[in-house]
């Protein structure tokens, strides 16, 4: 018997072998996350492979855990969040070329509406663009990619994320207020008071 042919044999068991899967624990027991800004996940581009892709409301995102912070992929997405979970596994999501920044200024409306360009299938149109402020105030659902460790339990990290975002939604309120609130009057930032001690927050601080 040839190589080949063995090869052939080896792929014929292996499409007639049933598949079992393992059934996974969806509690979130013992699990928690949280966004971070010193660690992230190394891609090389905004085309890193990614674990699956996210349909989230941007609004929400800002909602549940703040103004994002600047993308790492450059003029191809408009802002990333990164976290970290108690195994110490590092998350990001980010959008991918979701706005003008960069599909460039959007060009009057007679130019998308021309036969021609109403004749291809949706996702082939021309079309305009949210910018910056459009797309991050948006409570439509769009597509943000999110990459993980190797290692990490990617899957219970969404089942994490989407339970934070619900949450968030049900008390009403935002992150950025509830840090204002409570963080407003401790800046440590003078204003020409130089005998004015300012106050640290020692919140976050990690004790080693």
């Amino acid at each position: 018997m040839e190589l080949d042919d063995l090869e052939h044999v080896n792929a014929k068991k292996l499409q007639g072998r049933k598949v079992v899967r393992n059934r996974t624990s969806r509690s979130l027991e013992g699990y928690d996350a949280w966004r971070c800004t010193d660690r992230t996940v190394l891609k090389a581009d905004g085309k890193h492979r990614g674990k699956r892709t996210l349909m989230l409301a941007p609004a929400a995102l800002v909602r549940c855990f703040g103004w994002p912070e600047t993308s790492q992929v450059l003029l191809h997405g408009s802002g990333q969040y990164d976290f970290e979970d108690s195994s110490l596994d590092a998350y990001s999501i980010f959008d991918y070329k979701q706005t003008t920044l960069y599909h460039g200024v959007n060009r009057e409306p007679e130019y998308y509406d021309t036969p021609k360009n109403m004749r291809k299938p949706p996702q082939a149109r021309k079309k305009q663009w949210p910018d910056l402020e459009e797309f991050w105030k948006s409570e439509e659902l769009k597509p943000f990619r999110f990459v993980a460790d190797d290692k990490a339990e990617w899957r219970k990290f969404t089942r994490w994320l989407r339970k934070e975002i619900e949450h968030r939604e049900k008390i009403g309120g935002s992150y950025e207020q509830e840090a204002l609130e409570k963080y407003g009057n401790e800046f440590d930032i003078s204003h020409g008071e130089w005998e004015v001690k300012g106050k640290v927050n020692h919140d976050n601080i990690a004790v080693l």
